[in-house]
């Protein structure tokens, strides 16, 4: 039997309340919740080692998004707003940019990759 893929829940709003308990009927998938509350968020992360992360874009502990992304940008991040019924993808995708000229491609290649989504 395959192993079932870690989910993590991060939040205590309803909305999560909901995601979870829509998604705990699938074998497939282990989910782990947890609450606002914990202080060593990205530490409980790393011991985890899921395979995404979700959490309501509402939440205003989830700064541990951008220390966690520098350590796993191998890890999806799903972003939940339910005001406008979207899912954000945040991406831990690294660039190196030493050099402002190397800064000035990655914008051009970021913003050409906009145009490029506008136009889809």
């Amino acid at each position: 039997m395959k192993k079932p893929r870690i989910v993590v829940l991060f939040g205590d709003s309803l909305f999560i309340d909901s995601i979870e308990a829509s998604l705990q009927g699938r074998r497939d998938l282990g989910l782990v919740r947890i609450h606002s509350s914990v202080n060593d968020v990205v530490e409980k992360l790393k011991v985890l080692g899921p395979d995404l992360i979700i959490f309501d874009s509402m939440d205003s502990r989830i700064q541990f998004v951008v220390p966690f992304l520098r350590d796993r940008p191998d890890i999806p991040l799903l972003c939940l707003d339910v005001d406008t019924s979207r899912v954000i993808v945040v991406s831990g995708e690294h660039h190196l940019a030493p050099s402002a000229r190397d800064l000035a491609n990655l914008i051009e290649l970021q913003t050409n990759h906009h145009e490029v989504a506008l136009a889809a």
